[in-house]
């Protein structure tokens, strides 16, 4: 269903290439810190670079807001050889950067980083036992223009509200989040996968879609964690 998701994170951007005929316009390879314990999550960003902003090809560290979608892999995104063995989790646009001189790398992939996600959308399904909704926020990005983020949002123990249960939407609900991106899909298999988000203090209500919303399905092995 249409929506809106943007991911604030820490993120090392590097190899920049313009596209052809549009020198401003550049792509970049960015790993996305989330986690201390996993590597950095790898993505191809879009970015209109009218204020000659400076990056370096091995990579600098910046606080980047993006908007985001499941990368496809045929999709042409300006494709590089970005780490051995590593496919793009996400393809995007930068909203907003700035840069993080003078910090270590290996300072922010040890410290407790996380990934930021925001989304405003419709809820396909919920399991109330499970407190957990699944929404396939679909938006327009410039090197995917029908792609979409398929979002499995729960909400942990550890919350604003005492009963979890009231925080818990229903089937075509519109809703706005803020969350914490805790698990991201790899590979081919299972062919449906979704981004985990834990929703522990923002989600709130916005009445509902006259939409039917698409059947979506989940199984106990869509997740999987980057090693």
């Amino acid at each position: 269903m249409p929506g809106v998701l943007e991911l604030s994170a820490i993120m090392s951007l590097e190899n920049p290439r313009s596209l052809p005929g549009k020198p401003q316009t550049i792509v970049l390879d960015a790993g996305i810190f989330w986690d201390p314990m996993m590597q950095p999550i790898a993505a191809s960003l879009r970015f209109f670079n009218g204020s000659a902003v400076e990056f370096d090809i091995e990579g600098s560290l910046f606080f980047v807001i993006a908007k985001v979608v499941k990368a496809d892999v045929n999709v042409d995104c300006a494709h590089t050889d970005f780490v051995d063995g590593v496919e793009y989790a996400l393809m995007g646009d930068v909203v907003q950067l700035t840069p993080l001189p003078n910090i270590n790398p290996d300072v922010v992939h040890d410290a407790n980083c996380q990934a930021i996600v925001r989304a405003t959308g419709t809820v396909d399904s919920v399991d109330q036992n499970e407190f957990a909704f699944i929404m396939n926020v679909a938006q327009y990005t410039s090197q995917d223009p029908s792609g979409s983020f398929p979002l499995h949002a729960f909400i942990p123990e550890q919350c604003k509200w005492r009963d979890r249960s009231k925080a818990m939407p229903s089937v075509k609900s519109i809703v706005a989040l803020t969350g914490v991106l805790s698990v991201v899909p790899l590979g081919e298999e299972p062919p449906q996968v979704m981004f985990q988000v834990s929703v522990a203090r923002h989600l709130d209500f916005m009445g509902r879609s006259a939409v039917p919303p698409v059947a979506t399905t989940r199984s106990e092995d869509s997740f999987c964690f980057v090693a």
